[in-house]
């Protein structure tokens, strides 16, 4: 039986000298150096590290804010809130426990289009309810009559209500400390909210 692996490659640095005209531009530099640097790697691979990892990696494409992900060792559900690509782990992905955790690309996968959104809305503990809305947590926005299921990420007091979708492309409302009250931690008290 054949399964699939993925193999991710981390080359170190590749570098090349070519011989150019000066009329050329930056353009046209950078097309002969990548036919450089694949004749270089075709006679010498570069030191590299690799990683190998079960079954097929979430592609560039479906990481975007708002994307329900799949956990690979553990079949988690969780949203993705935040993606910072300089950090070792830079997808923050809010988790059904409501804690927010940290992963790499090799980590996730794509899950089943049939998960419903709205059960990975769990909102927030009667506890944290004290501290507002903070990175990592879920909600129903309310948008006039519209009830829209939203993963919660703050930076330097900015609110941004990213809402969550197999298919967004990471399209998020900007909100204020008093757009808030249009935050509801269950569907019921968003469609009590609408129906006022």
């Amino acid at each position: 039986m054949l399964t699939i692996k993925t193999i991710t490659y981390e080359l170190s640095p590749v570098t090349v000298e070519v011989k150019v005209d000066e009329s050329m531009n930056e353009k046209e530099l950078l097309e002969l150096g990548k036919q450089k640097v694949i004749e270089q790697l075709s006679k010498k691979f570069p030191f590299y590290k690799y990683s190998i990892t079960e079954g097929p990696l979430i592609s560039d494409e479906d990481l975007k804010l708002g994307r329900p992900v799949k956990v690979k060792d553990t079949g988690e559900i969780g949203i993705i809130y935040d993606i910072k690509p300089s950090q070792n782990f830079p997808i923050k992905v809010a988790m059904p426990n409501g804690v927010a955790a940290a992963y790499v690309k090799r980590a996730l996968e794509k899950p089943s289009k049939r998960t419903s959104i709205e059960k990975l809305i769990k909102g927030r503990q009667k506890w944290e309810k004290d501290f507002g809305w903070e990175n990592g947590k879920t909600a129903f926005f309310v948008n006039g009559k519209e009830i829209i299921p939203v993963v919660i990420s703050v930076t330097r007091n900015k609110i941004k209500a990213i809402i969550v979708s197999h298919d967004t492309n990471g399209s998020a409302y900007s909100l204020t400390e008093r757009d808030t009250h249009r935050l509801f931690d269950t569907l019921e008290e968003a469609e009590k909210s609408v129906s006022k």
